[in-house]
């Protein structure tokens, strides 16, 4: 707002959602599956990508050309002003007994008689601090963490100069009723200080003047634990009413972070594998596909198939929760701290086919083999192109009884060689893929189609198996051969 009454200029503010969307959108339609010799090649196949696919495409909310609708709007589009405008990131931060302001992992100083709390301004190359909106310090940015910045200004009550000397001329530190509260290193057992140190003092401050509690928060920092920085304060206030103790507060904080580490991990072993779509297995409804054991999943759940290196095969017709499960399993992979790598069988084929072309298939190959858990979705859904099979056999050949895959289909293995356009392909793939294998067949309607069935025809909503099961076979003795009238005559 400041800027826009600068430059009497009027900004709209669009939705958060359609600014992040087109991100996904590139993401997930021109990077997904691409592979660049260089930054060159980079940029010649995006601008080849946005002139045949994205800038030609009907927009889906607008209902207009990408192309058309932006050169409409290019007239109303003006300039920026040649002025420069400085960014300013206003914060709130609190003064540390020893008169310092932790800004940006590093500590600037202001005078001593500067209030507890502060407002400070924060330009690219400029720390300004003020109390009560007057200006009491100003620094140049520090470089790096952890460093300390002492205005070399004495003021009226520094008598001298050094950082050093500053430190010692600072005013005893007087106990409050802050600096009364129980500390954490006092509470906890086998508390041991330095000799010659008062009591609420640990070994391990640098400052005579800091507190256990700031101690504690500048170690936390140094150590990169935000989490357990943030809960620290409500952690001593339950330790002073009571509630917990030292060794309580002390499990706390390290669960408190470890839970933050550990989401954090898998959020981005969830991206990394583009698993963009995330599936459960508490979200997979087993009531409406009642031919599906609900055990054997959940035995695959515990990803002993994993550490067997052995393949899982999820077939049954069109919305029967096939890559609900594989990718619900590749979650549980991924949780448990293995390897995952998603992809449908078109977007692998054509990796590969673009590997052959810049001669790195060999690369590709051993790139998708990291993964301890490789999941192919939709054989079947579109035709293979001529040479796709053979490269998907090098693949799986590549991966035999070396890493987990889980593949999905809705195509039964006879129809295999018609999938790949090759009979022989076809037989060498499933040898190797059946070999040490586990075959879970779905059979139902389409969960999609729920609520509009009877709109659907016989034949797409059928609930036969893509493979039918063999006769069942009778128990007890084979019933006797029945004699017509021909063989008695």
């Amino acid at each position: 707002m400041e800027w826009q009454g600068r430059q009497g200029t009027e900004v709209i503010m669009p939705d958060k959602g359609k600014v992040e969307r087109p991100f996904s959108y590139i993401r997930k339609d021109f990077f997904l599956a691409r592979s660049f010799r260089n930054l060159d090649d980079l940029n010649a196949q995006l601008q080849d990508w946005l002139g045949n696919v994205a800038n030609v495409r009907l927009h889906a909310t607008t209902q207009k050309i990408v192309s058309e609708a932006f050169a409409a709007e290019q007239l109303d589009l003006q300039p920026l002003p040649a002025m420069p405008f400085d960014a300013l990131l206003k914060l709130e931060r609190r003064v540390s007994h020893e008169g310092l302001v932790s800004i940006g992992g590093n500590y600037y100083s202001v005078p001593d008689r500067t209030r507890r709390v502060v407002e400070v301004h924060q330009l690219p190359d400029m720390i300004r601090i003020l109390d009560g909106g007057r200006l009491v310090a100003s620094h140049p940015v520090i470089e790096g963490r952890r460093q300390y910045r002492i205005d070399p200004a004495p003021s009226p009550r520094r008598a001298c100069t050094g950082d050093a000397a500053w430190s010692r001329r600072r005013r005893p530190h007087r106990p409050t009723r802050r600096s009364r509260r129980p500390t954490l290193t006092g509470l906890l057992p086998g508390d041991r200080r330095a000799p010659g140190l008062e009591p609420g003092r640990a070994a391990m401050n640098h400052h005579p003047a800091m507190t256990t509690l700031d101690s504690i928060k500048k170690n936390l920092v140094a150590l990169r634990m935000p989490r357990a920085l943030e809960v620290l304060d409500a952690t001593f206030r339950r330790i002073e009413q009571g509630e917990i103790d030292g060794i309580e507060a002390l499990d706390t904080l390290l669960v408190e972070e470890l839970t933050v580490r550990e989401n954090r991990r898998v959020k981005t072993a969830l991206m990394m594998a583009r698993l963009t779509a995330i599936k459960t297995l508490a979200g997979f409804d087993f009531g409406f596909q009642p031919s599906l054991d609900r055990n054997r999943i959940l035995a695959l759940a515990e990803l002993k198939f994993i550490d067997r290196a052995e393949v899982v095969h999820l077939l049954g017709p069109p919305g029967t929760g096939k890559s609900h499960l594989a990718t619900a399993l590749a979650v549980e992979a991924v949780k448990a701290g293995r390897s995952v790598a998603f992809s449908t069988l078109a977007d692998i084929i054509t990796s590969l086919a673009r590997a052959e072309q810049d001669g790195t298939l060999r690369e590709r190959i051993r790139y998708l083999c990291r993964a301890s858990l490789l999941v192919v979705d939709e054989i079947g859904y579109l035709p293979v192109v001529p040479g796709g099979g053979n490269l998907f056999f090098q693949l799986v050949n590549a991966r035999y009884e070396k890493g987990a895959m889980i593949l999905t289909s809705n195509r039964g293995f006879a129809e295999w060689g018609e999938v790949f356009g090759d009979p022989v392909v076809a037989t060498a793939l499933l040898d190797r893929l059946l070999h040490h294998a586990v075959v879970i067949q779905i059979e139902g309607s389409s969960y999609r189609l729920r609520q509009h069935a009877d709109l659907v025809p016989e034949h797409v909503r059928s609930k036969a198996l893509i493979t039918p099961p063999p006769a069942p076979k009778r128990r007890g003795r084979p019933p006797g051969r029945i004699q017509t009238d021909h063989d008695v005559g």
